[in-house]
């Protein structure tokens, strides 16, 4: 199979010398668009947002081949050239308190390339898998007062760790959109007859 494959440097380097276009389509539905002419993740975030015209910003991150959060499918390293881009933006933003204990939270954090910091795996039986509102895919937006945009996972991960046992997180995340579909069969399911 080709591929271009995006290096550390998050240069994407194709081996084909034609422009390579891939179809790509937004995560919670809506039409199909062809996206080329980017060499990295940044110019590849930023022309999706120029063809689907919302800012660059909303975008958390991007999966290959499927419109659900799965993070085995995460667009982190390389593209094939028959790859469908999923594009997931922001969706409901939330806010959860937890205590921090002994030993470790539970997760497993990645990051966009382009400055967002997202929950890649939840450790079962962990502190963070007991709180069911926090979700694979979730961005983490924010801990207690300090901004966590712009920072690599590593950086996040240190932070983290850099906060005493004992004391209180206040996460603030930001869930990827939902289809149409997921949210009405939430509202249904969990209104009140």
């Amino acid at each position: 199979k080709c591929h271009a494959t995006l290096e550390l440097n998050s240069k994407l380097r194709t081996v084909s010398p034609r422009k390579q276009a891939y179809h790509c389509q937004q995560a919670h539905g809506g039409i199909t668009g062809l996206i080329s002419g980017f060499s990295d993740m940044k110019e590849l975030f930023q022309k999706i947002a120029d063809y689907y015209d919302f800012p660059v910003e909303e975008i958390l991150f991007c999966t290959r081949n499927t419109h659900r959060v799965d993070m085995k499918s995460l667009i982190d390293s390389e593209l094939y050239f028959d790859d469908f881009i999923f594009v997931h933006r922001k969706g409901v933003r939330k806010e959860v308190e937890l205590t921090k204990v002994e030993g470790v939270l539970g997760l497993t954090l990645t990051d966009n390339g382009n400055g967002y910091t997202f929950i890649k795996g939840i450790q079962k039986r962990s502190l963070v898998d007991q709180c069911k509102e926090i979700q694979i895919g979730d961005h983490i937006e924010k801990i207690n007062d300090k901004s966590l945009v712009g920072l690599g996972h590593a950086e996040v991960v240190n932070y983290i760790k850099s906060i005493p046992t004992g004391n209180k997180l206040v996460m603030h995340l930001v869930e990827p959109l939902k289809t149409v579909s997921r949210t009405l069969n939430s509202y249904t399911n969990n209104r009140l007859d």
